[in-house]
């Protein structure tokens, strides 16, 4: 099996919308590489689908970019476009690439909750109280 039969497109129950490598697959699971998660988002102007990826385990968090899935998470897979596989490589590739390893907490924070936690450079959010929601 070739690298372009084992990318596939997954609806997982819980509605994401992954591509990922099937690595392994046993009773019961699946271990997936470089799931990333798809986001589809409709031009209206230009009557196109715009489509992008993130990666869909927490980078920084989760050892490694693969894991095992119950199929039981799983509503269907299919093949993927070619264009799309050509799309997810490079994208998988500019992350791991490019993505240099933490070397050291930049910054630690944690809410009044306990519950938030920030590692690396501050993120100061866009103003768009401004801006058209469409």
């Amino acid at each position: 099996m070739d690298n372009e039969t084992k990318i596939k497109f997954f609806r997982m129950s819980n509605g994401d919308d992954i591509i990922t490598e099937i690595a392994d697959a046993s009773k019961g699971t699946i271990t997936i590489v470089n799931p990333m998660r798809l986001v589809v988002e409709a031009d209206l102007e230009n009557g196109k689908q715009i489509i992008y990826m993130h990666s869909w385990m927490p980078q920084g968090i989760a050892k490694g970019n693969s894991c095992s899935i119950n199929i039981k998470n799983i509503l269907f897979f299919s093949d993927v476009e070619e264009d799309i596989i050509e799309y997810y490589c490079g994208v998988v590739f500019d992350i791991f690439t490019d993505a240099a390893p933490l070397k050291k907490k930049e910054k630690e924070y944690m809410d009044e909750d306990k519950k938030v936690i920030s590692f690396g450079k501050p993120f100061k959010a866009k103003d768009t109280s401004n801006e058209r929601i469409t």
